[in-house]
């Protein structure tokens, strides 16, 4: 199957089975305006320009395999510690990293790393959980993916049947806030990795397909950012995040469509997206 359909069956899920099951108690300033979601017309658009986003945005599997492929090594550093899921405390945080977290299962699997992919399939399911996403990646799942840990493929696969819920979820709920969130936030661990991975290197025979990729990502980047500002009461994170985000944006609209970014730009963006990505986990 192509990769790029495998990974948004499996990525759309997380963006869209998220529980409208909330505590109306002790909700902050932040998590109100998250809710704060009654206008269906309002809620058609955000649907239609996530699909859009959904489309325009590289697969993790796509990124993480071709980091893979150029023959970069495995380096664990890169990855979000899972010791930080105990100190986001906003839905804002929960939501960002739980696309981060996503994203570094797809760059462990890649790198084969059975002991990495439990790890981090399990935080999945925790920081799925926090924000209400239950009853998917169950103890079932879990065994199988133990049982098929060495094949990539093999657990791409056990991903797949979660599509089965994503119509019935789009239908039921108004959670266009948490999807672009989780959005956003596999987003930007994909590039923060794969800057890491080139680690200033100057454009070679190795690395192309890397500045590449990341060369392609002006529209997918404009998109999250038009996401993020139908955010209702922007809270000042969201606000900080756009703003970052637009800076991306203008530093990868300096080379044309269809050319492949130059080493000086390609160092701003590595600091930009490193920033980014702090501010975030």
């Amino acid at each position: 199957m192509n990769s790029k359909l495998f990974y948004l069956l499996f990525y759309t899920f997380f963006l869209f089975s998220c529980s409208d099951q909330q505590d109306s108690s002790h909700i902050s300033e932040d998590e109100q305006a998250h809710l704060d979601f009654k206008d269906n017309n309002k809620e058609k658009r955000k649907d239609a320009n996530l699909a859009m986003v959904i489309n325009d945005i590289p697969s993790t599997m796509e990124i993480t395999t071709i980091l893979f492929e150029s023959n970069s090594k495995f380096n664990k550093r890169l990855l979000n510690d899972l010791s930080n899921i105990n100190n986001y405390n906003t839905i804002i945080d929960k939501s960002i990293n739980l696309g981060i977290i996503a994203t570094d299962l797809n760059y462990v699997i890649a790198y084969h790393e059975p002991n990495e992919v439990l790890k981090y399939l399990k935080a999945l399911k925790d920081m799925a959980e926090i924000i209400n996403i239950t009853g998917i990646i169950d103890q079932e799942l879990i065994q199988k993916v133990m049982r098929n840990v060495e094949n990539k493929d093999s657990l791409f696969l056990l991903m797949f049947p979660v599509h089965l819920a994503i119509d019935k979820y789009l239908h039921d709920n108004e959670q266009a806030n948490t999807a672009a969130l989780i959005l956003a936030g596999g987003w930007i661990e994909g590039i923060y990795l794969s800057t890491q991975v080139l680690d200033n290197e100057l454009k070679n025979k190795t690395n192309f397909l890397i500045y590449e990729k990341i060369s392609e990502q002006k529209n997918a980047v404009q998109n999250i950012i038009k996401l993020l500002s139908q955010y209702e009461n922007n809270p000042d994170k969201i606000i900080s995040l756009i703003h970052e985000l637009k800076e991306i944006s203008a530093i990868l609209h300096r080379t044309n469509q269809d050319a492949v970014i130059n080493h000086e730009n390609m160092i701003l963006i590595t600091e930009k997206i490193k920033k980014i990505r702090t501010n975030c986990i």
